[in-house]
């Protein structure tokens, strides 16, 4: 027969469960995001590698124009930009290797492999610099122009300000533009004109924000 004390200690012990499950659960999902967050983080930092590779191809492409001035320049103007993002100072190298009468070039930064040594920001940061620069040394008969789609998605919030302000000192320096594709209101502060682009009934919509007043939350 069972007693009255033990279909209470029955029903202590079937909440201790369901308390214990809870808690289960919960620790389950609070991992599951946790995953999808590193997920995405390497996707986003292997996509900023694949662009180095890509853009150190270039440099092949351009190694006749380049000396051991300009790789010096191209150096410079690359941890001077590290050094007024993040704070501190960098040493990124241009190491050039002549095999057979071809050069090529690998980069690394405080002597070490980039792709294993630092974050996805700095990785960022090295790309959109050496993006830009590459337009420069292009010498297009046209305009220098690039498109920026969500290529900052990697840099941390306390570090967009003076992201933008580089971009805007590199875009004056080389007389060049940037259309950049943000959800960042920092960066929509920082710009010159400011584009809104929605979608209605599946069309696509455009309209000029005057001023950085008017912009709302919802437009970002």
């Amino acid at each position: 027969m069972i007693l009255k004390q033990d279909i209470q200690s029955l029903s202590e012990d079937s909440a201790q469960l369901q308390s214990l499950h809870s808690r289960l659960i919960g620790s389950r999902d609070s991992d599951l995001k946790s995953i999808s967050r590193s997920e995405s983080s390497i996707l986003s930092i292997s996509e900023q590698l694949m662009l180095l590779n890509k853009l150190l191809e270039i440099f092949k492409i351009l190694q006749e124009k380049f000396s051991d001035r300009s790789i010096k320049i191209l150096e410079d103007i690359v941890n001077s930009g590290l050094e007024a993002v993040f704070g501190r100072s960098y040493i990124f190298k241009i190491t050039t290797t002549v095999s057979r009468n071809v050069a090529s070039y690998d980069v690394s930064l405080n002597s070490s492999d980039i792709t294993s040594s630092f974050g996805g920001g700095v990785v960022t940061v090295i790309g959109v610099i050496l993006r830009i620069l590459c337009v420069v040394l292009l010498k297009p008969k046209m305009h220098r122009f690039i498109i920026l789609d969500e290529s900052i998605s990697m840099l941390s919030r306390n570090h967009i300000e003076r992201m933008s302000d580089l971009m805007r000192t590199l875009c004056q320096r080389f007389s060049m533009d940037i259309l950049m594709i943000t959800h960042s209101k920092e960066f929509v502060i920082g710009s010159d004109k400011i584009y809104k682009l929605s979608r209605e009934s599946s069309v696509p919509h455009y309209a000029k924000i005057e001023s950085v007043t008017n912009i709302s939350s919802e437009d970002i």
